[in-house]
């Protein structure tokens, strides 16, 4: 068993080596993660989740992401020069329309939608994170970009879930806003999966910084519960770099 669990760790060592050395060959070539700033929603609505994430991910991994002080330095517009040369595309925010006309969710122009599916077929990777009923206007807008796709549930044996930390149990719960199971969507073009959708877990809660998340709820998420959500961060972003 410690065997097996040397040589896993050895094979996984030499595959993320295997990533860098693909990745950074070329002198010009920067791996990329961007924010996608959509309207009318609250986009950057965790401010500090991305910069925590790619911290965790430098000190954790062999994977060099350059890091940042904030998550707006990351934003780019769906078409934009920046978002077609940004391989790993994050977005999140809330999806409840609320009388203030705060929390609209999401509203994809017709260039937005042409300029999402081009570049998700062209090799680009979607991570939505639920922050909190965002899929109310999610879905319907996503089905005017790939109207012939549906969206699966992976299994909690998908290997995105041990490809670097383990999650026997699938996709852990982080914020608790409704006692929802947590659930991990994937969108296929073939064998590659092209978008990821996790609800009811709230990554993006996990992975602020401690100050940023006490100054918004007024304490410290635990401990182990940011642990978590890093760790499962990680393994979706080395999962985006090995398909």
């Amino acid at each position: 068993m410690v065997l097996k669990s040397i040589l896993q760790i050895i094979i996984l060592l030499i595959f993320i080596n295997d990533i860098k050395a693909e990745i950074y060959d070329t002198k010009n070539f920067q791996f990329k993660i961007g924010l996608i700033e959509y309207e009318p929603g609250d986009w950057n609505s965790d401010q500090t989740a991305l910069s925590e994430l790619i911290n965790f991910v430098n000190t954790n991994t062999n994977i060099p992401i350059m890091p940042i002080n904030r998550d707006d330095e990351l934003k780019t517009k769906i078409g934009s020069n920046v978002f077609f040369k940004t391989q790993y595309i994050y977005m999140t925010g809330h999806g409840e329309l609320r009388n203030n006309g705060l929390w609209q969710g999401i509203k994809l122009k017709d260039n937005e939608i042409t300029a999402l599916r081009k570049h998700l077929l062209n090799g680009g990777f979607l991570h939505v994170d639920d922050n909190y009923n965002f899929d109310k206007t999610f879905f319907s807008e996503m089905k005017k970009v790939f109207p012939d796709k549906e969206w699966v549930i992976l299994p909690n044996e998908h290997k995105i879930f041990n490809i670097y930390y383990q999650f026997n149990d699938g996709l852990p719960k982080i914020h608790k806003h409704d006692s929802k199971e947590p659930k991990m969507l994937a969108l296929f073009d073939n064998n590659r999966i092209i978008a990821l959708y996790t609800i009811e877990s709230d990554l993006g809660d996990g992975w602020e910084s401690n100050e940023e998340h006490e100054r918004i709820t007024g304490k410290i998420l635990n401990p182990q519960k940011r642990l978590e959500a890093l760790k499962m961060g990680t393994n979706i972003l080395i999962f985006a770099l090995s398909q």
